[in-house]
């Protein structure tokens, strides 16, 4: 099935629609879509394993982006501090945890809101918010 190409015409003879569509709309949206960043971690709270990150890339005029606030730290990462830590402990090895602050890591955002989610539960998104700054979990220790 072939296309036939965009081109512009009477009602669009500049063709300023056409390049809105096909070029700037495309760029505005995707730089509204947050997926995966790196940041290093400002903050990191143990007990509730959760941490505020500040994402390393600048904004386009060089200034630091907001603090990403309260990332989920999974299971598999902060278990593993722990048991690294014992074995450390039972052999007189001095260990530093891998998930600590000034550590980078990888920084994802959920696709959904994640404001209602109870350890393993359904919940109910409350809101259209999506790929949102305000729902970030770490995937993983960089350095």
């Amino acid at each position: 099935m072939s296309r036939r190409p965009i081109s512009r015409n009477t009602s669009d003879p500049e063709g300023i629609f056409v390049d809105y569509m096909l070029n700037d709309l495309p760029k505005y949206v995707a730089s509204k879509i947050n997926c995966i960043n790196l940041g290093k971690i400002i903050h990191n709270d143990t007990k509730r394993h959760e941490c505020n990150i500040q994402l390393l890339p600048l904004t386009m005029d060089e200034q630091k982006v907001a603090v990403v606030s309260r990332a989920i730290v999974p299971a598999s990462i902060y278990k593993q501090d722990e048991l690294n830590s014992k074995i450390a402990n039972k052999n007189g090895i001095k260990y530093e945890p891998m998930l600590r602050v000034g550590a980078v890591v990888s920084v994802g955002f959920f696709d959904r809101e994640i404001d209602n989610f109870q350890h393993g539960k359904n919940y109910k998104i409350e809101s259209d918010r999506m790929h949102s700054l305000n729902d970030p979990v770490v995937l993983g220790v960089i350095e």
